[in-house]
């Protein structure tokens, strides 16, 4: 499968998923938690939370992280990504009014509450893991 035709599959994939396993390191040990994902065509991942959250203070530290998603506990045969990569921290209202909806008004007063940040997950490496084969196919950013 040629590389463009993996990231096709990939974007597909992230297209149809919206909760995800986020691991960022915390005193040099991963550190998980699910996160409400939405991806973009060139893969890369967002997901909002609060700036005084222990993850952005983790990816402050060690921006390293690795996500992730898809799959079926009823169903192992789901294809499944993982994702090995940089997390940036967003604060522009641009990237806030995009990523905003209205279930983040539980959480934050409004888009311009400056508690409300976006994390983009930059991809390095994505491994797509189906029952095609015992090895996943693998997509290099």
């Amino acid at each position: 499968m040629s590389n463009t035709e993996l990231k096709s599959k990939i974007y597909n994939l992230i297209k149809g998923v919206s909760m995800g396993s986020f691991a960022s390191i915390k005193d040099n040990k991963p550190w998980v938690r699910y996160v409400m994902v939405n991806g973009e065509e060139d893969l890369s991942l967002y997901f909002t939370t609060s700036n005084s959250s222990r993850k952005i203070q983790q990816i402050q530290e060690t921006p390293d992280c690795h996500i992730i998603l898809g799959g079926d506990a009823q169903d192992f045969t789901k294809p499944y990504l993982q994702v090995a990569g940089k997390a940036q921290i967003l604060k522009d209202m641009e990237t806030k009014k995009k990523f905003w909806n209205d279930y983040l008004s539980n959480m934050f007063k409004g888009v311009d509450d400056p508690d409300y940040v976006v994390v983009k997950i930059v991809p390095e490496v994505i491994e797509l893991w189906d029952m095609s084969g015992r090895t996943p196919e693998i997509y290099k950013a």
